[in-house]
């Protein structure tokens, strides 16, 4: 986070997935686990409300970074792989790391939904995906369909 626009980028992204896990919640969908970065936060079967505050509580600490070990990220969740079958990816930017990395979940069978928090252009053209799989939004532009789209219910149904 280097400018002003990247900062309100940054708090965007924040009260974006504080959004996602409420609606998540709402609709009595599990949240089995939150990566922030590299580091993987289990969550304890229970209420979905007491998963969400603890979602809201990891997103509180947050603190922008401008640099993502992506082989550390993707070790952290690879143990993770054989039991996920959706995830919601925020980005600040649509870079050939971030390709790449929702890419190889892909092929393994993950539905990502990824969701770029940017004012402007980014470094890489918007895939030409689905926009329940891809969307880029301005900071504070409405979302224009349900943060969770239906190909990621159908993928949580199935697991």
């Amino acid at each position: 986070v280097q400018t002003v626009a990247d900062e309100a980028a940054f708090e965007a992204t924040i009260s974006m997935a504080a959004g996602i896990a409420a609606a998540l919640s709402q609709r009595e969908f599990l949240i089995d686990l939150v990566a922030i970065g590299a580091t993987i936060h289990r969550l304890q079967a229970g209420r979905a409300l007491a998963q969400v505050e603890h979602i809201l509580a990891l997103l509180a600490c947050l603190e922008p970074s401008s640099q993502v070990d992506w082989p550390v990220v993707t070790a952290a969740l690879l143990a993770e792989a054989p039991h996920l079958t959706a995830m919601v990816a925020l980005w600040l930017d649509w870079t050939p790391q971030h390709a790449a990395w929702v890419s190889q979940w892909q092929e393994m069978g993950v539905t990502v939904q990824s969701i770029v928090m940017r004012h402007g252009a980014t470094t890489l053209p918007a895939p030409a995906l689905p926009p329940e799989l891809f969307v880029q939004l301005a900071p504070g532009e409405a979302f224009p369909h349900p943060a969770v789209s239906e190909k990621t219910r159908q993928a949580e149904r199935v697991s």
